[in-house]
Order: structure tokens, then sequence, then C-alpha cells
């Protein structure tokens, strides 16, 4: 299989959530375990960087999203960031973002995966990090190495579906989605309610719509025949919904032959 096609299947679940922005905040400032509607995942160092799961919700994801991004295909991403570095598209991405200045800024990275993203800007200078991903083993990776490079006090996780539960995420002034927008089936949601979370900057990564990733993205869906649906939404599209929400374009590059990376600046 192609080393892009598990990359591009960003994680993806069904959650649903009536708990509040303070509620978040709340944990990420106490890191404090509360019985009920919150838990935390057992943690490995002294520091703080909790898990927040929804308990009462967890059951609804669908078990075939967890089994596809599972703990060995997040073991492997780890690795080879580990070995390499970001990818092209992520690593550009990482680039146009440092460019306007992270310093000080907070970040809510969406379906980040193992937070190649988080892990570059935090270095950079970001303050803290909210990652909500649907996939417990690639948070797993993502704390893991955050610990190992003595970040894992400046991030809090969160298990659960973002277009679910977005109305109890606190907003940052980076929000990035990297390859998730074309594998989430409500995509036109999941723009908007992230997008209302960019305080400043939105970087995203999809493909292109172009000819040769269409007949790839359909190859791809046939060959899977999973839960995990990729598709190609148009330039244009995104950037008006995107507009809708106050961003305007800032920067924007192919990479490769697959990948369409963009930063949007908020309106002020």
């Amino acid at each position: 299989m192609p080393r892009w096609v598990p990359a591009q299947l960003k994680r993806s679940a069904t959650l649903s959530s009536s708990a509040t922005r303070s509620t978040i905040s709340n944990q990420m400032s106490a890191c404090e375990t509360s019985r009920g509607e919150w838990t935390r995942r057992p943690q490995r160092q002294p520091r703080c960087s909790p898990t927040i799961v929804l308990k009462d919700v967890m059951a609804a994801t669908p078990s075939a999203f967890g089994s596809f991004y599972n703990e060995k295909r997040a073991a492997s991403d780890l690795r080879k960031y580990r070995e390499k570095g970001p990818n092209r598209w992520t690593g550009a991405l990482i680039q146009a973002l440092k460019a306007e200045d992270v310093a000080g800024a907070t970040l809510l990275d969406i379906g980040g995966g193992i937070g190649a993203i988080q892990h570059e800007l935090l270095a950079a200078g970001v303050t803290s990090v909210t990652s909500v991903d649907a996939s417990a083993p690639y948070l797993d990776g993502a704390r893991e190495e955050s610990e190992r490079r003595g970040y894992g006090d400046r991030v809090t996780y969160v298990h659960g579906d973002f277009a679910r539960i977005a109305d109890s995420i606190p907003a940052a002034d980076i929000v990035t989605l990297d390859r998730v927008v074309n594998v989430y089936p409500d995509w036109e949601r999941l723009l908007r309610l992230s997008a209302e979370r960019a305080r400043r900057l939105y970087g995203v990564v999809y493909p292109r719509d172009t000819p040769f990733v269409r007949v790839s993205i359909l190859a791809l869906n046939l060959a899977l025949r999973g839960p995990v649906r990729a598709a190609i939404h148009p330039d244009a599209a995104i950037e008006q919904m995107l507009r809708e929400s106050g961003l305007t374009p800032h920067f924007s590059r192919s990479v490769g032959p697959v990948w369409q990376v963009a930063v949007y600046r908020r309106r002020v």
C-alpha cells in the first residue's frame, strides 16, 4: 500500500456531548479526575497531560474506526516521525505557521494523530495545545512523544469526535486539520465548527481536486471497502466556507501530486 494512503485517512468517529467549554478549561487548569461524565486515562508521568474522555458517549464510537487507527498503526507512524520528522505536506503547513510567529500562541489540533504539528509548534514557542482525536492509540502516541520532549504538561488530550463535542472545546489562536476534511462525512460542519474556534490562524491539508487524485481515491475506497471513505472537496467550496466563517486565504501550496496546504487568517 502506498505510504500516503494510510496517512490520508485521518481518524473520525461519532460522539455527542453536553459538556461546556468551562468544563474542559477546568480540567486543563486543574488536571483532576472527576467522577461521572469525565474521566482521565492512567498517566505514566508525574506532570499533567490528561486525556479527557466522554464516558457516556464513547460507546457510540464505531469500533471499525478504532480498529483501523489502532496501536500498531500509531506505533508505526510515531516511529517514522522520530526517524524522519514530519512528512512533506505536514512540514509545509508547520513552516507556513511558524512564519507567522507562533510564540506565545495556543493551538487546537484536530485529528492530529501522533502530534507532529503539536510537537513542532511547541518547540517553536506555542504555549499550550488541545489535541482532539477519535483514536485513543494515536492520542497515546502523541502524549508519549510530548512527554519524551518535555512538553507533557502543556498538552491536554481529548478523546472524541470534534464535530460532536465542539461546543465544549475552547477556542485557540491556531487551529489545524491535517488530512482530516477528506475523510470526515459531514465535512462542511467540521470546517464551520473548527473555523469558529480559530482566533488568528487556520491551517488545513486536504487532497487536490485533480483527475489523478480522484482516480487514486476511488481505487483506495474500492480496495479498503471499510468504514473510512476518502473524498475530494473543491478548493472553491472549502475557501467559501472558511470565508463565511471570517477567515481569509493567506498561504496556499501544492505538495506533491496529492496534497494542498493552506493557511487562513482571521479578518480583523
